[in-house]
Parts: structure tokens; C-alpha cells; sequence
């Protein structure tokens, strides 16, 4: 009946709670690791990997028909400064897409164009692509029309607005453009051209979200009017891009307040050691803890540059704003830390070298002290002596009285000369001939 009791009082004590073991927490921790991984993974099961374009399309389409120049991708060059926009020429409604052509982006409504045409890019005299829907080849076995990159995409180059490069990674730039379609053949100038009712532009890249905006704007050469689409897109930083930068900027304004806090910590450290030992012998200090404090502020001054250069798309060391109030300062902050906190290291070093040799000085001076006693001791024993053997040769036998009082003041000289290489370490002459004196006065 004990046995069965006994775990159940156990438990009862515990509030009813089972203790759980270190492997227990251990096998927990990785069943948690792991789920925490394989939850992480699920982000590249993107439920948007379908077509981007299809639905904007479609609307576009429903309303008008005409080309559609589709800007798939947008390379944002900071350091030129530069932005590479691809197109993909589309031919949206009755008499624009081409027969037996499969449709594109997802659209129910658009496909390959069937119009020849030249494309002109800020206005400029050659045209940046020509496209010939009679150069599109053509399945032989089912007639199908075939899409060949080459001849439907073209990279047009536009400059960057950069006001406000330097307030990275809230850095903002704007693209203006315009595009021209032109039936091929006519003098450019002259030419009629190819209405283009919209040109939607890709929302996001790896660095950069986009939104852009169209309109139809009209441009008079010689006296004629062309239609034209101005074009405006507006390039910022991501939200997780802007979170990532911002959270290593506080990163390592912590780890260079970290390095002014070691030197801080170093001084009082000091400063409470000479309080402690100034009214007590010299000894050494300790100069490993400056010693770890130097590793690790020389970490800091190593790790500072690497979590700069983490920073998502970051630019140059060009003085952006993120930089003047961040890593100039930092740099400077560790440095300058990292050099008081050597100087603190050579001074104690210093002081450890002067510690030794007082403290070897001073072992040197107590060595000498007491020798000079032993030889004091040692000539009033063989005094003694000579005194004793002086009564024996002029035929006077010392009593039992007289050698009783002469050992016991060789014990007091023995146990006070011991007293003092134990204790003091000073001269006790003056107290060993009291004691002789009072032996002689007793006998």
C-alpha cells in the first residue's frame, strides 16, 4: 500500500504537474526547430506564380482594342543610374492579333500582333524594334503560330531621377518616357501611328516595387501632330527590404554602444582597483580582462562592415543618408574604443612590470633583515657560551639553577626568532637582550 502512496503524494506536492526531463526539452526543442523550418519553406509555394498580367489585360482589351506594350521585367541599375525596361509587344482585339495565334500573359483577348510596326523610345530618330508579323513561324503540322522572344520583347534604356538616392533604403526614383508606334516604310516624322492604349508595367522585383501610370499625350514635329504614350513609373523599396536595413542599422548602433560600454567598464574597473590597493602593498593586476575586452572590441570593428554590406541592395560607401548617421559614426565610435581600450592594456602591463619589481625589492630588504638577525642571535649564543666555558676553566661549576635559566633563554631567542621570520620580519635585538638581561637577574 506505501509503494502505491508514495508517487502519488509526490505529484500531489507537485500541484499535480510531471516534471519533464533534459531530453525531453531537447527532443521538444527539435520537433520545434523543425517545424519552424518546414513552416519557413512553404513561402516558395508562391499561390501567385500564375499569370500576372491576364486579368489587367482582359480589361483593357474589353474596353478598346489596339497594341499593348507589356513591361515584363524592370532592371534598376543605382550606381549608372539606369533603368532597363523589357517590353512584350501584344496585338489586343479585332484586326490587331494575328490569326492562329495562341493567346498571351493569360488574356483571353490578346496575342501575337498582326500589324507590322516600328517602335521609337523618347522620340528618338531610329527606331529601338521593328517587328514583322510575317517573320513569325508557323507550325507546319497544326498551323499554329509560334511566340519567339526575340521578335516580340525589346530592352529600351531609361535615366533615373535620383533626388533622393541618398535616403536609402527609403530611396525613391521616378522614369519618364514616351513611346511611338509608326506604321514601317514613312518618314518617322510624318508617319500615321499605332494607337497604343495602355502599357501596364510588372508591380514588383526582387529590390523594388513599381507603379506605373500611361497616359496619351500629343508631341507637334514640323508642323505635324503625333500621338504618342507618355509613360511614369515610380520605384521604391520593398516593405521586408525597408524592415531588413533598418533592423542591422540598430544592429550595429548596439554593438558600437557595446564597445563604448567595455571602455566605460574598463576605467571604473581601474579606477576601483587603485582605490582598493592604495593603502595596501603593490600587487599585480589583472590584465587579461583588458585583454578581453580588446578581443572583443576588435569583433565589433570586424562585424560592423559585414552587417553593412548585408543590407539588401545596399550602395557604396557614397555618404547616403544611412551612412552619415550610421556607419561613419559607428566605425569611428569602435575605433576610437578599441584604441583607449589598447592604451588601458599597456598601462597595466606597465604597472604590473613596476608591481614586480617592488614586490621583488621588498623580498630582497626582509631577506637582509633577517640574516642581520640570525648573526645577532648567533653571536649572543656563542657570548654564552663563552661565558659558560670562562666559569668551568676558572673551576666554578655552574648549578642546576644557572643551567635552567641558560636554556630557557635559548628557547625564548629560538621561539622569538621564529616569532619574528613568521610575523614581522623586523629586528628584535633590543627584545632579546631584555630577555638575557631578565635570565641573569634570575640567576
Amino acid at each position: 500500500m506505501s509503494e502505491t502512496q508514495g508517487p502519488v503524494s509526490v505529484r500531489q506536492r507537485r500541484h499535480g504537474t510531471v516534471p519533464v526531463g533534459s531530453g525531453c526539452i531537447v527532443i521538444l526543442a527539435i520537433l520545434f526547430s523543425l517545424l519552424f523550418i518546414v513552416s519557413t519553406s512553404l513561402a516558395f509555394v508562391n499561390p501567385k506564380t500564375g499569370p500576372q498580367f491576364g486579368l489587367i489585360l482582359d480589361q483593357i482589351a474589353s474596353k478598346t482594342s489596339g497594341i499593348i506594350l507589356l513591361g515584363e521585367n524592370v532592371d534598376v541599375d543605382v550606381d549608372e543610374p539606369q533603368a532597363t525596361v523589357r517590353w512584350s509587344i501584344l496585338g489586343c482585339g479585332p484586326g490587331f492579333s494575328l490569326p492562329n495565334s495562341p493567346k498571351l500573359h493569360g488574356s483571353s483577348h490578346c496575342s501575337i500582333p498582326a500589324t507590322p510596326m516600328d517602335i521609337f523610345v523618347d522620340n528618338f530618330d531610329m527606331p529601338a524594334f521593328s517587328y514583322r508579323p510575317d517573320n513569325v513561324p508557323t507550325n507546319v503540322r497544326t498551323g499554329q503560330r509560334l511566340v519567339l522572344q526575340a521578335q516580340m520583347q525589346f530592352d529600351s534604356d531609361h535615366v533615373l531621377d535620383v533626388h533622393n538616392q541618398y535616403l536609402y533604403p527609403f530611396d525613391t526614383y521616378l522614369v519618364t518616357s514616351t513611346l511611338r508606334i509608326t506604321i514601317p516604310g514613312l518618314n518617322s516624322s510624318t508617319a500615321q501611328s499605332i494607337p497604343i492604349i495602355a502599357m501596364p508595367v510588372i508591380k514588383f522585383s526582387s529590390s523594388f516595387t513599381f507603379a506605373s501610370a500611361d497616359t496619351d499625350v500629343q508631341v507637334v514635329s514640323n508642323g505635324t501632330v503625333i500621338n504618342e504614350r507618355l509613360l511614369e513609373i515610380r520605384i521604391e523599396r520593398p516593405g521586408d527590404s525597408r524592415t531588413y536595413a533598418v533592423f542591422l542599422f540598430g544592429i550595429n548602433w548596439v554593438l558600437s554602444h557595446f564597445n563604448f560600454a567595455i571602455v566605460v567598464l574598463s576605467v571604473m574597473q581601474g579606477r576601483k582597483r587603485a582605490s582598493l590597493l592604495r593603502n595596501t602593498p603593490v600587487r599585480p593586476q589583472k590584465s587579461k580582462d583588458a585583454l578581453k575586452q580588446l578581443a572583443g572590441a576588435l569583433a565589433v570593428l570586424l562585424v560592423i562592415p559585414q552587417l553593412r554590406d548585408a543590407m539588401p541592395d545596399a550602395p557604396g560607401f557614397d555618404g547616403v543618408l544611412i551612412d552619415s548617421i550610421g556607419f561613419f559614426p559607428q566605425m569611428t565610435l569602435a575605433g576610437l574604443s578599441a584604441i583607449v581600450l589598447m592604451l588601458i592594456l599597456a598601462k597595466r602591463e606597465l604597472d604590473n612590470s613596476e608591481a614586480q619589481e617592488a614586490a621583488l625589492l621588498r623580498g630582497t630588504e626582509e631577506q637582509t633583515s633577517g640574516d642581520k638577525e640570525q648573526e645577532e642571535t648567533k653571536r649572543s649564543s656563542d657570548k654564552i657560551r663563552s661565558n659558560s666555558m670562562h666559569y668551568m676553566m676558572h673551576g666554578r661549576r655552574m648549578s642546576t639553577r644557572e643551567v635552567a635559566v641558560d636554556r630557557l633563554i635559548g628557547a625564548i631567542e629560538s621561539g622569538s626568532q621564529a616569532f619574528r621570520n613568521a610575523s614581522f620580519g623586523g629586528n628584535m635585538s633590543s627584545n632579546t637582550r631584555w630577555k638575557r638581561q631578565l635570565g641573569r637577574k634570575v640567576v
